[in-house]
């Protein structure tokens, strides 16, 4: 599987993890395998027994790794996706272990500072707000006094005009 620069989908990744997961549970839950440990518990004891916790005799090896081959061939598809679990795992590794995971903390001190930055932004932005609301107030108010007062002068005006007449 070539992973390139690309990320697979996370949702699918996690679900292949799974996957794996679980073939390698059933296959370490199955019967026949704890039977096996328990037979091979059984040969190796006497083994050490025997020959003072040496190496067995070439008989007994033979008789031991003849046994293992009979495993192997009779569980040897279980052990074939069992390794391609686990090559799926190690080959995903690189999935999961992200070059960019190993600048989290220096991307997390840049994060803080432009946190701490961002604050200070807002504050003066909303200064700057508070500031131009206060200018377009007075401005409003100046203009509706000036109205008031350009009315006044008008109806004056109309009036000496209106006597004059």
């Amino acid at each position: 599987m070539d992973l390139g620069h690309t990320r697979p989908d996370e949702g699918q990744f996690c679900s292949r993890v799974k996957d794996a997961y679980k073939s390698v549970s059933a296959i370490f839950e199955q019967e026949h395998l704890k039977r096996l440990e328990g037979l091979v518990a059984a040969v190796e004891d006497p083994w050490l027994t025997m020959n003072g916790a040496g190496a067995p005799a070439a008989e007994e090896q033979l008789l031991h790794l003849a046994a293992r081959w009979a495993h192997i061939a009779q569980h040897g598809e279980q052990l074939r996706g069992f390794a391609g679990a686990l090559a799926e795992i190690e080959q995903s590794q690189s999935s999961i272990n992200y070059p960019e995971l190993q600048q989290a903390p220096s991307n997390s001190l840049r994060l803080q500072r432009l946190e701490a930055r961002g604050a200070l932004l807002a504050r003066a932005a909303a200064k700057l707000h508070e500031d131009v609301s206060t200018v377009a107030e007075d401005y409003h108010s100046a203009m509706t006094e000036l109205s008031a007062q350009f009315l006044a002068w008008d109806a004056a005006l109309e009036r000496r005009i209106a006597a004059r007449q």
